[in-house]
């Protein structure tokens, strides 16, 4: 546990979330930190979850990582240090995942800027950034540099995702972007890159086998276990022979756990 407070205290800043779950009860749980002198950890612990068997836990203490997309990227013993490595590549791709960009500590006169950006807002921050460079010029290019590559990375992220055969997955993304970076000149790449995957012949027969793909993935996220097995399962059989065949048996392989 030591170990895993650790852990937590360096890279939850950067977004890593941690959670505690044991089957047992608060009472014992709470009874046993007490005996041996544990203080409680400052991440939640879930009591009574009965959550071993879903994971299919077969002995304690054991682990799982999630990435942001929710999938288990990695399982095992916490007390080694395989998983923590993991953190910093999972952690950056999170940190692309959504409209949000946190630029860090800047100067005082790029605080608008910044708290646009945070909130996901990047064709603001780069307004704001703008005016900025009347008082710190430097700075204000700086910050503008990076929120250039922000964009880049997300349009290179985006265009992985479609490489995959996950064209309706790409176009989610790219979507959640261009919304993002609307009107700052920045989306024009992603906006051509979501029409070229729309025009592109060979995505035509997956596009719509990767939005039903999403929707059992969604149903999954929600606590439809059953149904999300179920549509997937039949999804498998629709996909036989595609472009998307080997996606969807891996989400399902998944799903299945």
């Amino acid at each position: 546990m030591p170990h895993l407070v650790e852990v937590w205290k360096e890279y939850a800043p950067q977004g890593l979330a941690l959670l505690a779950l044991t089957d047992e009860s608060a009472k014992i749980v709470e009874g046993g930190l007490e005996r041996k002198g544990v203080k409680v950890p400052e991440y939640p612990i879930g009591c009574a979850t009965r959550s071993g068997n879903a994971y299919g836990v077969r002995g304690i203490p054991a682990a799982f990582l999630l990435n942001y997309d929710g999938e288990i990227v990695w399982q095992g013993h916490p007390g080694g240090d395989g998983w923590v490595k993991l953190l910093p590549e999972l952690l950056a791709e999170a940190a692309d995942a959504g409209p949000i960009w946190d630029p860090g500590e800047r100067d005082d006169a790029l605080a608008k800027a910044v708290a646009a950006a945070k909130e996901g807002k990047l064709r603001d921050a780069k307004v704001e950034a703008d005016r900025a460079a009347k008082k710190e010029p430097l700075k204000a290019k700086q910050f503008l540099v990076d929120l250039e590559a922000t964009a880049k990375r997300r349009l290179d992220r985006g265009n992985m995702i479609a490489n995959k055969f996950k064209p309706q997955e790409a176009l989610n993304y790219f979507n959640v972007q261009i919304s993002a970076f609307k009107g700052s000149g920045l989306e024009k790449e992603m906006v051509a890159a979501a029409k070229a995957i729309k025009a592109d012949k060979d995505n035509k027969t997956i596009l719509g086998l990767d939005k039903k793909r999403l929707q059992a993935v969604d149903a999954l996220r929600e606590g439809d276990r059953k149904k999300a097995l179920k549509d997937l399962r039949s999804l498998v059989k629709k996909a036989k022979g595609t472009d998307i065949e080997d996606v969807v048996k891996e989400t399902y392989e998944k799903a299945r756990g």
